[in-house]
């Protein structure tokens, strides 16, 4: 996409490219919901910089969605992370996430939105799922997270969470090159991108002197996962420990 991008009543966002990386202008990584126009078509922007929800702007639209039916759906909601969700990250993430940066924007219509957008244009069938996407520290969820623990293996629920967390935490490894490298695996590998081989990928690829690193960075996310799911329910972890230890610099 060309840099004329201007926003609908709103100040260009041209003077903001100079912020973000080279590669990361060679793209549109993301978009955010910013109002619903009178039609209920979606009005989204890309993102620029190192906060993207600071820097925000309208961009243009995508087929609608159903319409929202509360005040607080319509807009979306942004919030901290919950005291239980900081004490269950740190299961997996320890002390190695800016606990107190994360903001969690739920209700967000644009995640959905691009991804049915995506298969769209690749021809690929709809699915009746949700699609999460973390830009730096924000993590924006198509519907609203529990606002107490439920259980571990809540598909909406804390699972979900880390998975996206781990996105976080590859931002504050890698600055915004995460993003690129999380894209770059879902449009070369499909659904296939977070398939890391289970408990004997996770073994075969230790004794081939792999680190958590070598793994996509889609892997990354179902490897903390699916250890938090097991960790929580008392099943066996010890192919994912080694891994974690390199989330949490122990190893």
């Amino acid at each position: 996409m060309g840099r004329q991008l201007h926003s609908s009543g709103n100040r260009s966002i041209v003077g903001r490219w100079p912020e973000v990386p080279a590669v990361a202008r060679a793209r549109i990584f993301a978009w955010h919901t910013e109002k619903t126009t009178h039609d209920n078509s979606v009005v989204v922007g890309c993102f620029f910089g190192e906060d993207p929800y600071d820097t925000i702007r309208p961009l243009q639209s995508i087929p609608s969605l159903s319409p929202m039916t509360s005040d607080v759906t319509r807009r979306g909601r942004v919030r901290p992370l919950y005291e239980f969700e900081i004490e269950e990250a740190r299961l997996v993430f320890a002390d190695r996430l800016p606990y107190e940066r994360i903001r969690v924007h739920e209700f967000a219509r644009w995640p959905d939105a691009l991804d049915r957008l995506g298969r769209w244009l690749k021809r690929m069938p709809h699915l009746e799922t949700h699609n999460a996407i973390t830009l730096g520290y924000h993590c924006f969820f198509p519907v609203g997270l529990p606002e107490t623990f439920t259980r571990p293996d809540d598909p909406t629920g804390m699972s979900w969470l880390v998975h996206e967390l781990t996105h976080a935490w590859q931002f504050q490894q890698l600055g915004w090159r995460y993003l690129w490298l999380a894209l770059a695996a879902q449009f070369r590998e499909g659904a296939k991108a977070y398939d890391f081989g289970g408990p004997k990928g996770l073994d075969d690829r230790r004794r081939e002197k792999w680190t958590l690193h070598k793994f996509n960075m889609e892997q990354q996310g179902d490897i903390a996962r699916e250890y938090y799911i097991r960790h929580r329910t008392g099943q066996e972890v010890t192919a994912w420990l080694p891994y974690i230890k390199d989330i949490q610099g122990t190893a």
